[in-house]
């Protein structure tokens, strides 16, 4: 996505989404433009119905804003732990950024 500004008083992600492959986690990165890495801002178990994630961002939020162009990069994973059953999925049904200023 693209911030409007450089510099957001507080960047939010919001993520809705499902997994049948419990116990698996759900992992929201963030890109990271000062250190150039992702960074890990949620990660928690699925769950099988729908669940909405809010990760907001207040200290610092400029570092996960691109300086010149304002480019902002989410990464979200599902993640199995090494117990689940072979045939799983997950889906995403809502995905917004939000920036605060």
């Amino acid at each position: 996505g693209t911030s409007p500004t450089a510099s957001p008083g507080s960047l939010t992600f919001v993520v809705e989404a499902a997994s049948n492959g419990a116990p698996a986690r759900q992992r929201i990165e963030l890109f990271n433009y000062q250190t150039n890495s992702w960074e890990t801002v949620d990660e928690r178990d699925t769950d099988p119905s729908d669940r909405t994630v809010s990760v907001t961002i207040v200290s610092n939020a400029s570092r996960f804003v691109q300086p010149a162009t304002r480019e902002v990069r989410a990464r979200i994973g599902i993640h199995d732990r090494g117990v689940t059953f072979l045939s799983w999925g997950a889906t995403y049904d809502f995905v917004q950024w939000r920036v605060g200023g």
